[in-house]
């Protein structure tokens, strides 16, 4: 699994034949590389921790309305924090 942070390290992933690509909460409205993710092919995990939930809801959105691929599965990561005493 990789998590690439912007357009050309999309092909990092590509090029190690890794089986599942990662997108971070914060990078949850970062369009251009999420089109460029989608091309791919591959399985998406989304760590939503961090976001809003519009920002869920334009992703899944967009997953759900793109045309340039089809997109293997979405899957959602939590944010959990350990309880401060």
């Amino acid at each position: 699994m990789a998590t690439p942070f912007d357009e050309a390290s999309v092909d990092l992933p590509e090029d190690l034949e890794l089986p599942i690509i990662k997108i971070v909460s914060s990078d949850l409205n970062d369009w251009v590389p999420i089109e460029r993710i989608t091309k791919t092919r591959k399985p998406v995990i989304v760590s939503t921790g961090g976001s809003s939930l519009k920002d869920v809801d334009d992703l899944v959105t967009f997953f759900e309305r793109c045309t340039c691929s089809d997109v293997g599965s979405v899957g959602s990561i939590q944010l959990a924090l350990p309880k401060i005493q």
